[in-house]
């Protein structure tokens, strides 16, 4: 028996909305396919007509009139694909992912099309089980799937959130996406901050959030965490069929107080360690600034810098002084592997991640001096070792200057990819794990992307990048190339990386890397496209004896 959820009246008293568990809206989405007119573009860019389509399942939500109480309609508050769905029969679980997916989409569309037929009002119950396609009724299991599944949706999808103060649009939080949904039935896409990313481990995609979402007006609302406060923009969009992240430059963020009392109580501790400072730490009277090396007492592998003010000015001078430290000779002074950075700002210490990303968001026309750091540091790095900001954590220095380099401007991949050349590959993780997935969801799927992530692949981080199907399927790289001419494509990637396709110096035991491993770990057996691009992949690389 599914329990019929409760109802949420608006600030005003007016209305009321609740959880609909009688109605699974289905929809469809456009892909492009690959065959029609003729390639153009850098990577074959093809004019050709939407051919092929992938479902969607709208979670919907009960709108109603409170006084006298009278069932208004339904309005869809979150489109997902069915991997985000419940799955109580377990299918996610399945080795062969294709089939697996193609099994939980014919058990939602069972579901789904039995909903609508059964036809119940919006306080009834679920359909009974002859209500369901014969070949679903017959298997006891699923049957029992299905309750449990609604059951789900009622308990754990689309959790109301918030009220707008005017009542005339709410917040709905579905695994961890926020959505804003008017009673008119405009939505926002499902939103998400990169800041605090997706959780780790969750079998169906969860962006990480909290309970504390407070509506505001024009459709906007605060999202308060234990370290701040971000602001989302819940404005009406076409865009509703995919999450949309709210990158770190827009989210408003505002550091809260335990962000503060947390540097306060470190900050004797990381001190007399020598490790960097907080942004909210006081710097002490007498404290060494400067870019010169280390003073008495000091690790030698710390390094403050002073900004004289907080301008393009005063920030591009600092930039400049730390430029003029990354010598080859630096990594003398490192301490596993590891150099420090602090900045002092304006009496306070901030730690090298801290200031790169104020300087991000606060101050991009930067931009020109940390394209020279960073170009700097990786020649520097080239002629002596890969230097760390946290060896254990596999944070490499200078690596939030480097993501907000590929962020602000995708002019600079050039840069990242010099950077991306003297990095650990085995130990390294920023850049491979936070930076790549981060400028592809800034930027989106461009040539200039595509580009890059195909270079990023064949250099083969096997660690930080260990199944190349989270770039094929998690970060969409299939949606946009299989719009393109695969020969095109292939011959694309070829060319501008044949020499390390060739050589195949990157190739580590057990993960060859490049389109080997690419070709390995995503969805077998290949579609058509895949098959059209390795092949044309490979007879290119064949000319150049490279095929074994």
């Amino acid at each position: 028996m599914v329990r019929t959820p409760v109802l949420i009246p608006s600030p005003e008293g007016r209305h009321a909305v609740r959880k609909d568990i009688t109605r699974v809206a289905v929809d469809e989405v456009p892909i492009l396919g690959t065959g029609g007119a003729a390639p153009k573009g850098l990577l074959g860019r093809a004019k050709t007509a939407p051919v092929a389509v992938e479902r969607r399942y709208g979670l919907c939500y009960q709108l109603w009139e409170v006084d006298p109480a009278r069932f208004l309609g339904r309005v869809v508050v979150a489109w997902l694909s069915v991997e985000d769905m419940p799955d109580a029969m377990g299918y996610f679980r399945g080795a062969d992912r294709r089939y697996a997916v193609a099994q939980r989409q014919a058990h939602w569309d069972a579901i789904a099309y039995t909903l609508l037929e059964h036809g119940g009002g919006p306080e009834d119950d679920g359909p009974p089980p002859t209500a369901y396609p014969a070949w679903f009724q017959g298997d006891e299991r699923m049957v029992r799937a299905a309750v449990d599944d609604l059951d789900s949706l009622a308990d754990g999808w689309a959790d109301f959130a918030a009220w707008q103060p005017d009542g005339q649009a709410f917040w709905v939080r579905t695994n961890g996406f926020h959505t804003c949904v008017g009673l008119d039935g405009s939505a926002s896409p499902r939103l998400w901050l990169e800041r605090k990313g997706l959780m780790p481990n969750t079998w169906v995609p969860c962006a990480e959030y909290t309970h504390h979402l407070e509506g505001l007006p024009d459709r906007r609302a605060r999202e308060t965490f234990g370290d701040g406060a971000a602001i989302l923009d819940g404005a009406p969009s076409v865009e509703v069929m995919h999450p949309a992240m709210v990158p770190v430059e827009r989210d408003c963020w505002v550091p809260g107080p335990a962000a503060t009392q947390g540097a306060a109580a470190t900050h004797g501790a990381a001190a007399s360690q020598g490790v960097p400072a907080s942004q909210a730490t006081p710097l002490a009277p007498g404290a060494p600034v400067g870019p010169a090396g280390p003073s008495a007492g000091e690790r030698s592998n710390l390094i403050t810098i002073t900004v004289p003010a907080w301008t393009i000015a005063g920030v591009t001078e600092a930039i400049h002084a730390l430029t003029a430290e990354l010598t080859p000779d630096l990594a003398e002074r490192a301490e596993d592997s590891a150099i420090v950075l602090r900045f002092a700002v304006e009496g306070r210490l901030m730690t090298e991640g801290e200031f790169f990303d104020r300087v991000g968001l606060e101050l991009p026309a930067a931009l020109p001096a940390l394209r020279h750091l960073v170009e700097t540091a990786a020649d520097a790095m080239a002629r002596s070792a890969f230097l760390y900001s946290d060896s254990a954590a596999g944070v490499g220095l200078l690596s939030r200057a480097v993501r907000w380099l590929g962020v602000l401007d995708t002019s600079t991949l050039p840069t990242l990819m010099a950077y991306g050349r003297v990095v650990d590959r085995e130990h390294e993780y920023t850049f491979v794990g936070e930076t790549v997935p981060g400028i592809v969801r800034v930027h989106g799927w461009t040539d200039e992307t595509i580009d890059f992530v195909f270079w990023v692949l064949i250099r083969n981080f096997f660690n930080g990048l260990q199944d190349f199907d989270e770039v094929w399927s998690g970060l969409h790289l299939r949606g946009a190339i299989t719009q393109r001419d695969p020969v095109a494509v292939a011959h694309r990637v070829v060319e501008l990386n044949r020499d390390d396709l060739t050589s195949r110096r990157y190739a580590v035991p057990g993960r060859p890397g490049g389109l080997e491993q690419l070709a390995a770990d995503i969805p077998q057996p290949h579609e058509p496209w895949a098959v059209a691009f390795f092949a044309a992949a490979q007879e290119a690389l064949a000319r150049s004896g490279a095929v074994r």
